[in-house]
């Protein structure tokens, strides 16, 4: 209990002192305290203390080290830092995929409070880059940025259903953006977006009319507009000028449904299979902005839980029965032993179905 209290305390202490922490291992005094045990390691990990990287080649030039655990903002000037010492081997940020527990800690939130303060129903981290339907956010597209993994301009948008409303945010979430244009009711809205891109400069069109042409810094820069339907399109270009590339995110159109796709179309008695259910338009977009209480049923196999990426509610992953979040939700079914499993998802109008056949023994 004693050493839960402790770890409690040190994060919320670093939840106010933010990247400031990355050079609380500077000094003497915590190199003289960490060096008998980190020089007795083959590979030493530093916890937030990115600010050491560049010392170590003269305090400890036979010393092999890698950032264990870093802030997600801080993605770009630790992977310029591996790339330039041979002895930093690589960098983790803190987290990949979401996950139950620690409440709070990466969310930014609409209805106030600070990160590990957040009141029940608060129920996930919030701090992953991979939320927990599994779906990347532009924080870890940015990261493909960055290792160079991405070679398109990436565009995340702030929410903007919630006019007015500043979000509290936490260290440990770089931006709560997500890749969607599509805001059903929001027109007017104030919007800011992201871009990321490896080039010199990005142009920004919304329906084909210019929003401006920035530099990036750290392969990134941020535009502001008002919301209204359509496509937003970002446009790359190289220190000349010349387009490198481009992408675009497009508004869904028309009645919004609900579209069950299942991760495999077959699958081996007792396998475990993800079905994803998301409400788009005829074409398949994403309507981030039209969530409804959906109602999963399944025949053929066994329904294990379903829910979605929303870190603050009481609705159960058991029950059936879940609201979408920003349009998503997932069914995780466990195969039967012979033929097909129907998965069937309702929001008590609608109705959508999908088959996954049972392949024989």
């Amino acid at each position: 209990m004693a050493i839960l209290i402790r770890k409690h305390a040190f994060n919320i202490m670093a939840s106010f002192i933010g990247t400031g922490m990355n050079k609380g291992g500077n000094s003497r005094r915590v190199d003289e305290l960490t060096s008998p045990f980190l020089d007795s390691l083959d590979i030493a990990g530093y916890n937030y203390a990115s600010g050491r990287y560049p010392l170590e080649e003269k305090a400890h030039p036979n010393r092999i080290v890698f950032g264990s655990e870093t802030f997600p903002q801080d993605i770009y000037k630790n992977w310029k830092m591996v790339e330039k010492y041979p002895y930093l081997i690589g960098d983790f940020m803190w987290a990949a995929w979401d996950y139950l527990g620690e409440a709070g800690i990466g969310a930014w939130s609409y209805n106030g409070g600070m990160p590990f303060n957040r009141p029940y129903p608060w129920l996930l981290s919030g701090a992953g880059v991979v939320d927990i339907l599994g779906v990347p956010d532009v924080s870890c597209r940015y990261a493909a940025v960055v290792w160079g993994l991405c070679r398109k301009p990436v565009i995340g948008v702030r929410p903007v259903n919630h006019p007015g409303v500043r979000p509290s945010k936490s260290v440990w979430r770089a931006t709560n953006a997500v890749e969607s244009w599509s805001w059903q009711g929001c027109e007017g809205n104030k919007a800011q977006i992201e871009v990321y891109a490896r080039a010199h400069s990005v142009q920004l069109l919304l329906n084909g009319k210019s929003l401006g042409k920035k530099r990036l810094k750290d392969y990134k820069t941020i535009f502001n507009t008002r919301y209204q339907p359509g496509t937003l399109t970002a446009i790359a270009y190289d220190e000349k000028g010349e387009e490198l590339s481009r992408s675009e995110l497009r508004s869904a159109t028309g009645p919004v449904c609900i579209t069950v796709k299942p991760e495999k179309q077959s699958v081996r008695p007792g396998e475990i299979v993800y079905v994803p259910v998301s409400l788009t338009d005829a074409d398949g977009v994403l309507e981030t902005n039209a969530d409804r209480a959906l109602t999963v049923q399944v025949r053929g196999g066994e329904l294990l839980a379903f829910g979605s990426a929303n870190p603050c509610t009481e609705e159960r992953y058991d029950a059936g029965r879940f609201t979408t979040y920003q349009g998503r939700a997932l069914a995780v079914v466990r195969a039967g032993e012979r033929g097909n499993i129907l998965v069937s998802v309702s929001d008590g109008k609608q109705n959508a179905t999908a088959e996954i056949a049972i392949a024989e023994k």
